[in-house]
């Protein structure tokens, strides 16, 4: 078992790690749409809710059924994972045109 010193060791590095996915994240939409990257930001945000509320409710699901925090570790491992590869593989710096009469949201 791992001590709270570790713990917080590798919770940290993790963090750090993803502040970096972030930046990148954060950049990109202002590269690709900068008339528009608050309506592209909101509206990501507004996206990314829907699993912070489908997360919860998986991980309560898991801790009843299993008892275990292993699924949700490994789930959460190869998320990041799909998620950096679906990013590397979509990402573009290449301007959006968006028509100033479109509205996003």
């Amino acid at each position: 078992m791992a001590s709270p010193t570790h713990a917080t060791v590798v919770l940290t590095i993790t963090l750090g790690l993803m502040g970096t996915s972030h930046s990148a994240f954060w950049a990109n939409i202002i590269d690709i749409a900068p008339e528009r990257s608050a309506d592209l930001l909101g509206l990501s945000n507004t996206l990314a809710t829907i699993p912070g509320i489908v997360g919860n409710l998986f991980v309560g699901y898991v801790l009843q059924h299993y008892g275990s925090f292993q699924l949700v570790w490994l789930s959460t491992v190869v998320l990041n994972l799909l998620g950096l590869a679906l990013f590397r593989r979509q990402c573009s710096v290449d301007p959006i045109n968006l028509d100033s009469n479109v509205v996003l949201m």
